[in-house]
This record gives structure tokens, sequence and C-alpha cells, in this order.
């Protein structure tokens, strides 16, 4: 079984991408790892502050084109320097958490998809995000954004951690713990990546030079245009046209089209929440939402992922040399036999 050229050149164009990703990856790793900053990092609120003047960001601005929302929770971060000797009064004294860097922000799953307020039912699959019996909470029935409330300040850390920063960059977050070593994970991940690419690459231009070797590939879609419109007639193209038009017309009318309220036809952006009214045994005992197929994810390890990539470039070579031969052999049944006469 061979793989036509359209397929594979689909997936060269995905192992670049994923190329591209993980080289990326690596770079941002190798650039956190070079200029740390050792802190400490307390969540929600300052240092003297206690865990109910905590605050969360909720999120509604991820939506699909079908009004459906993935509520994203994210927790900022203070983070204060380790600086062990401090000028106060003129005498030097010992001080830890001196400093103040720009806030971070930690994201957190919380796992919940709600349909847009004001969208039509049709076609989804959650309740609407502002529907008050559309979730359960601790305390009862609450809305998507209360059980996003809720759920994010249960992952708040309580006490503060020991963690590293890199000054200036608030992109790059923070990393739990005082010491970082090399990311010899990603690394392994971009060069693997790359030696299946190359691999892919190999295969596209055989099967190029398999498959076009005496015929321009403009040619040869061509003349599949032309079978395609010489067998199927006039009538024929009108009428799966005008279906296709059809069931465009009405998927925006009964799906994608959104009879909203004039102040629920926008997404409420990033709302700042506090802690004040959530109990301790609310945060402890807070249901998760159960996962679905939407809200699923999949996050392997690092040293997964090498052993699956190693395991897609070993599958490629095998098919690359079982491709190679069957392209041999082809040649060689081609080539004109010569008869030999016994005399």
């Amino acid at each position: 079984m061979k793989c036509p050229l359209p397929l594979t050149a689909i997936v060269c164009a995905v192992v670049l991408y994923a190329s591209i990703r993980n080289w990326i990856q690596f770079y941002l790793d190798a650039h956190f790892y070079k200029e740390p900053i050792p802190a400490n990092c307390s969540e929600g609120r300052p240092f003297s502050e206690p865990l109910a003047d905590s605050q969360i960001v909720i999120d509604d601005t991820l939506e699909d084109n079908d009004g459906q929302v993935r509520m994203q929770c994210y927790i900022p971060i203070h983070v204060y320097y380790h600086q062990t000797h401090v000028q106060v009064n003129g005498q030097a004294r010992s001080h830890d958490a001196a400093g103040l860097e720009k806030l971070r922000h930690r994201q957190a799953r919380v796992d919940i998809m709600c349909n847009r307020d004001g969208h039509p039912t049709m076609g989804a699959f959650y309740p609407h995000c502002s529907f008050a019996k559309g979730w359960t909470c601790f305390i009862g029935p609450c809305t998507a954004y209360e059980k996003a409330r809720r759920l994010c300040a249960s992952q708040i850390r309580k006490d503060s951690y020991p963690c590293l920063f890199v000054v200036g960059d608030t992109g790059a977050g923070v990393k739990a713990g005082d010491h970082l070593s090399y990311p010899c994970w990603p690394l392994a991940i971009a060069l693997v990546t790359t030696a299946w690419l190359l691999q892919c690459c190999c295969i596209l231009g055989v099967t190029y030079s398999h498959d076009y070797k005496d015929v321009p590939i403009l040619d040869e879609y061509r003349s599949d245009f032309e079978y395609l419109t010489s067998n199927v007639s006039g009538p024929w193209c009108i009428c799966f046209l005008g279906t296709l038009l059809l069931l465009g017309f009405l998927y925006y009318k009964l799906v994608h089209a959104t009879h909203r309220e004039p102040h629920e036809h926008n997404p409420r952006g990033k709302m700042t929440f506090s802690l004040g009214d959530i109990s301790d045994a609310s945060l402890k005992h807070e249901n998760l939402v159960h996962i679905s197929f939407w809200t699923l994810q999949w996050h392997p390890s690092l040293s997964s992922q090498v052993v699956m990539i190693c395991g897609a470039a070993l599958i490629t070579a095998c098919y690359q040399i079982w491709f190679s031969k069957t392209q041999r052999h082809h040649v060689y049944a081609t080539l004109p036999q010569r008869s030999l006469s016994l005399e």
C-alpha cells in the first residue's frame, strides 16, 4: 500500500509544524535556564494578606464558531526577590522577600464549557453560561462563572513557595523550586522531530519522482478535473451546489446566528473575583466537572513524547525501506528482457 502524494505532503506539513513548535519550546526553556533568579512566590495575594483576600481572573473570551465558551482561569502570582542584605536606616540587615517583581499569572484547568448567553440552544451540548441552575456547586445550583470561580479558587496554594523567574519577562511565568536543570528532554524532542521531518521530506521527494516522473503534476490534476466534469452533467452540479448553499444558510440561521440581548452579545472578558465569601469547606470539597469529549486534554510526559516520536520515525523508516524496494522491483520489471538462444 503506497501513500499518495497529497497525503504524504500533508503528513510532512504536520511534522514541520510540530518541529517548529518543539524548537520554539526548547528556545523558551533554554532562555529561562540561562537567566533564572530565585524568589518566593505567593499566589492570589501578597505575603501579608490572608487567603480570604486572594483574587483570581476568569476569562470567557475563548469561543468557537458555534458559541461554545471554554472558561479559562488565571491565578495571579506575586514574586518577591531573595535579598539577604538590605540597607535600612544606613545599616545592613538580613531580610527576605524584599523586592517585588511584576505580577505573573498561572493558568489552572477548570474544564468548564458553556453556551454563550443568548446563543440558540440548538446543537449546543452545554447550558448557557449565566443559567442559574446549569451547574452544581458546593452551595447548590450556580452559573458557569461561579463554578469556574470556585474551581479556580480551590487550586490556589495556601502557603508561599520557592520559585524561579526571569527579570522583566512576565510572559515566561515562574517555575516552582529552587533549582532548574538543563532542558534535555525538550532538546531531545526537537531533535527527534527534526529527524522525522527529514525522513518525511525524503519520502515526499521519492513519491513525487515516482508518480510524476514523466507527467507534470498540473497536467495530472487537470486531466482528473476534465474527467470529472465530462462525466457529471450540469443539472447535477447545480443541484449539488444549491444543496451546499442551502445547508450553509440554514446553519447560519439556526446555529451560528446570535440572537442575544444587547448586554449579552459580547463576552465579559477577563473578570477579577475575590475569595472572601468562599468557605474553606467549599475549597476542599468542590466537585470537579465531569470530563467530556470536548474538554478532554492529553498531556503526555516529555519522556513519553520522545518514545512516541521515535516510534513514528521508526515506522516512517520502515515504510521508506519498503517503498524503495518496491520501486526498484518495479523498475527492474519494466526493463526490456534479453532472450538468450541456445545454438
